[in-house]
């Protein structure tokens, strides 16, 4: 503080003053605007006075109290708040539950408290995954797998889309489900829900495993159970010559009213009979014959007449299933052949 006279730069009286800050008001908390689970993270703590100055005055850190709020769970990663120094505390914490916090300070001898912005706390890399699977379902029947990218701490990995590589899909038994591969992209939010098929009956577990390396997840044990054959639908053309070869086309349908596409591995052969007094060749097809649960062979047969042809399962007797099987056309005319000129 200087007094001069008026018109002359030289003071007759200066005075230095200081201006010391008020008592405590306030705390502004300043902190990352985001952190890794598991990461540590370091939040300061200044103290301010109600003109928005630091205060100098002595301020004990185990009186103050840190309240989080939000969706992640961070904690005072040293032994105890230290105590502020020129009006600042440097407090390191750590939350492995990804999510959002604001941290609030107060001071539990004069009340004065303050908070910080919102600071995210982001997931780890993928660690591992978690797969969900039906307890039962039929074997070649589709069924859903739900996936989810976690990280170590157990939280989802939300940008698996972006930071992933896919994964390969495999079981414990002796097929693979199809599709055997699912994209990263194909997982949103860390969690993606996939249509599986599986051909053998047989109790697997579906293996997901991160493509070319090794973080993976297993699902707990699904039973596939045996598809039964419950239907038989064989197509003929309307008329054929006796003696002749002429295809047909069988389809099998399962219990559910489905076309058996599996029938190839999990089918037992099928039994073809006539209600006519010829002859039908071959009237066994071998369930390899059948391809996306349809078969198209050949067949004659040596008699001129009307006949209708029936299909049934060779083995195992099941008493579920319908043996007699509705042809469509109904019924097949054999035609004799024609006298040579």
């Amino acid at each position: 503080l200087s007094i001069r006279e008026s018109g002359i730069p030289i003071p007759i009286l200066s005075r230095d003053l200081i201006i010391a800050p008020n008592r405590l008001s306030t705390f502004v908390i300043k902190g990352p605007r985001s952190a890794n689970a598991g990461d540590k993270f370091d939040v300061k703590i200044i103290a301010k006075d109600a003109f928005g100055n630091t205060v100098s005055e002595q301020i004990f850190g185990k009186n103050i109290n840190l309240i989080f709020k939000g969706s992640a769970e961070p904690k005072i990663d040293m032994p105890s708040i230290p105590d502020f120094k020129g009006g600042v505390c440097v407090v390191t914490l750590l939350s492995q539950k990804a999510g959002t916090v604001i941290i609030e300070a107060k001071d539990l001898i004069t009340g004065s408290s303050g908070m910080s912005e919102k600071i995210d706390i982001l997931n780890g890399p993928v660690n591992s995954f978690k797969v969900f699977v039906p307890k039962e379902v039929i074997a070649g029947e589709p069924f859903e797998a739900s996936i989810v990218a976690i990280d170590r701490f157990n939280n989802v990995v939300s940008n698996y889309s972006a930071s992933g590589s896919g994964v390969a899909i495999s079981s414990t038994g002796k097929l693979k489900p199809f599709p055997s591969t699912l994209s990263a992209h194909e997982f949103i939010n860390g969690q993606a829900k996939v249509k599986l098929r599986y051909d053998a009956a047989e109790d697997i577990s579906i293996v997901v495993t991160e493509i070319g390396k090794t973080q993976k997840g297993t699902s707990d044990i699904i039973k596939l159970i045996a598809p039964i054959p419950e239907r038989y639908d064989i197509k003929t053309p309307e008329s054929a010559v006796a003696g002749q070869k002429f295809k047909i086309k069988i389809t099998v349908y399962n219990q559910l009213g489905h076309v058996i596409k599996n029938y190839n591995i999990v089918g037992p052969d099928v039994q073809l009979s006539v209600t006519g007094t010829g002859a039908l060749i071959p009237n066994r097809i071998p369930a390899s014959e059948f391809v996306n649960g349809t078969a198209v062979v050949e067949v004659q047969y040596n008699k001129s007449e009307v006949f209708v042809i029936t299909a049934a399962p060779v083995k195992p007797a099941i008493s579920a299933v319908k043996k007699a099987a509705v042809a469509s056309p109904p019924k097949a005319v054999a035609i004799p052949p024609k006298e040579k000129e």
